[in-house]
């Protein structure tokens, strides 16, 4: 027999509360579900249906609906004051989340003895555990919502204090940190571009700064390799050309650059998963490396070459794009993924983003970016391409749910592999 965590205590208080100040059910934060005790429970339930109906809410009243007046006034006698409403809750919904964690645990065992991809339902379990972890913040009262604001408030202070001007963490690019704040926890960016437009080396300028702050980077690659990456970094940290440096085609000071940019990359927090596609994989990893040590950003390089078990291609990107959003939530960290462009968007001048695949991909993102190139032909094109002159880029930003709207221009340099605004 399983002992199920529960405070009745606690639970006597939350009613006794409300009962002697019946405005509070207001606030309360609970559910019905929260509740042990089935007379608890009960009483509660019918309090939050007498709030919907505008009823007022005292023993009187409550007692011509439920049966139970001795119980009440037991209730309300042993309760000495209202103001530690929220101490008691907090213990309510502490004990429901420990019965909710062990009823997922059981399900989970339930899984694993009838057996099945081990993948699967350790994917299933994440999924699950992370609806515990969320449902008691999926409303807040007045209060709250002035806290929240109030600590926002702090932390721009803070920043602006040591210079900083934005509330996320710096992108690199001063047109994305000034229309949406930087990149910030919660999060989920989409930057898509057509092939060979740029895309990954865009996610690699936008490593290089995080680098530069010390902060902690768990990128996905599915298409390039981990020695792609590196070198690539490593030309961005150090200014050489990342091939060059790679084949030992440098003169001296080159070197003793390129050996900064190796030991910065060295003590950096940097992670890089190369060959995982399966999605449920990649949401398990996500996990794992966030519940190792708190991570500040993910990157997915890029949508369209994810797998999962879903019937269709289509099905896929709109089940990890929506799981996506989910979990950069659930989380508190942002994640950056990158996508193709479809043909159609490629070959038009629409408005309206256009990622491959599947339109639940913007409308998951907070942020939808395009790369588009933006020279005048496609001979002109070739020719800077082999004279390895700057390309000429647009960084279109489609969607934004936070701020502004707009275009930047900006150079790629195929030398360095990096974007000049």
């Amino acid at each position: 027999m399983i002992k199920q965590p529960h405070n009745i205590e606690a639970e006597q208080a939350v009613i006794g509360s409300i009962l002697l100040k019946g405005d509070l059910i207001y606030k309360s934060r609970l559910s019905p579900e929260d509740f042990y005790e089935p007379k608890n429970r009960r009483l509660y339930a019918e309090m939050k249906k007498m709030a919907g109906e505008l009823v007022r809410i005292d023993i009187l009243t409550l007692s011509e609906r439920i049966d139970e007046s001795a119980y009440m006034a037991a209730v309300m006698n042993s309760t000495a004051s209202t103001l530690s409403l929220r101490y008691y809750e907090d213990i309510v919904m502490e004990k429901s989340k420990l019965r909710k964690i062990i009823s997922v645990g059981m399900e989970i065992t339930e899984l694993a003895q009838m057996g099945g991809e081990p993948e699967s339902i350790l994917a299933e379990a994440n999924r699950k555990m992370l609806s515990v972890r969320g449902t008691d913040e999926a409303v807040s009262g007045g209060k709250e919502l002035v806290e929240i604001y109030e600590t926002a408030q702090i932390e721009y202070a803070t920043k602006l204090a040591s210079g900083n001007q934005i509330i996320g963490l710096e992108s690199g690019f001063k047109f994305l940190d000034r229309i949406i704040d930087g990149i910030r926890p919660g999060h989920l960016w989409v930057i898509g571009g057509a092939t060979s437009v740029g895309k990954s080396f865009f996610s690699i300028n936008i490593i290089e700064s995080l680098i530069k702050q010390k902060k902690r980077v768990v990128f996905y690659s599915l298409e390039m390799s981990k020695l792609d990456i590196t070198q690539r970094i490593i030309g961005l940290l150090s200014s050489v050309n990342g091939i060059s440096g790679l084949k030992g085609f440098v003169d001296e000071n080159e070197k003793e650059l390129i050996e900064r940019a190796k030991q910065e990359i060295y003590s950096s927090r940097v992670s890089v998963y190369k060959g995982e596609h399966h999605w449920n994989n990649i949401k398990l990893s996500m996990l794992e490396q966030h519940n190792k040590e708190p991570v500040d950003c993910f990157f997915i390089d890029y949508l369209q070459q994810i797998e999962s078990d879903e019937k269709t291609h289509y099905d896929t990107l709109r089940v990890v794009s929506k799981e996506l959003q989910g979990y950069a939530q659930s989380l508190g960290v942002p994640i950056i993924a990158f996508s193709q462009l479809s043909n159609e968007s490629i070959n038009s001048h629409s408005e309206s983003i256009g990622y491959k695949g599947s339109g639940d991909i913007a409308n998951s993102a907070d942020l939808g970016l395009e790369l588009r190139l933006d020279e005048e032909s496609k001979d002109i094109l070739k020719e800077k391409f082999k004279n390895k002159e700057p390309i000429r880029i647009k960084l279109i930003a489609r969607k934004n749910r936070h701020g502004q709207m707009g275009t930047q221009d900006l150079l790629f340099d195929p030398i360095y592999g990096k974007f000049i605004e």
